[in-house]
């Protein structure tokens, strides 16, 4: 891969004509975080040009408050973020060169990670060795915060009306290089 320190923003927005399309290239059944993350974790391996024997992550960023996980017993009065994240490793070739599907599945393999379990055993380590440091080199990280509660914050005037577009924009930042052949050029 090429080493490029000129790094380029970009956003894209799906809405359901682009979700519809991309779902067509996947006969599994996920869901729309699932099929859109694997999408972009699929390109943006592509577009970087990696060795196919290089490791690529990608790591998702989870809220560990409501339903799903009432058993962890955040405390009462704590305001502070409450999240993990959970990843997924493979070497560069295998996202690159297989089906969109096959990415889906690592994509759902990470999100299963994310148990109570899993979260019991991440902060008994912290607790014993320190808190790591983030992984960052070729760490696709993600998160949707679309279930964040936006729309039930009441800030003392009423709830909200609306709450951001009805298309889901996704920023993604690449080294200039990665944007060869595309709109960017």
């Amino acid at each position: 891969m090429e080493d490029n320190h000129n790094m380029v923003n970009e956003s894209f927005y799906f809405g359901p004509k682009e979700i519809s399309a991309i779902r067509k290239h996947v006969q599994e059944r996920c869901t729309t975080f699932e099929l859109l993350t694997a999408c972009l974790w699929k390109c943006r391996t592509v577009a970087l040009e990696f060795d196919p024997e290089e490791i690529v992550r990608l790591s998702i960023i989870a809220n560990l408050r409501g339903k799903k996980h009432q058993n962890l017993h955040i405390p009462s009065g704590y305001y502070g973020n409450g999240f993990g994240f959970p990843a997924v490793t493979s070497q560069a070739g295998p996202v690159c060169e297989n089906s969109l599907g096959y990415v889906v599945e690592l994509v759902k393999k990470g999100k299963s990670e994310m148990s109570e379990e899993y979260i019991k055993s991440v902060a008994d380590l912290m607790e014993i060795k320190g808190q790591p440091g983030t992984v960052l080199k070729w760490n696709f990280i993600v998160s949707n915060n679309t279930l964040v509660g936006f729309g039930e914050i009441d800030f003392s005037w009423g709830k909200a009306l609306c709450a951001g577009p009805a298309r889901i924009a996704v920023p993604i930042c690449l080294p200039e290089f990665a944007w060869k052949g595309s709109a960017k050029s």
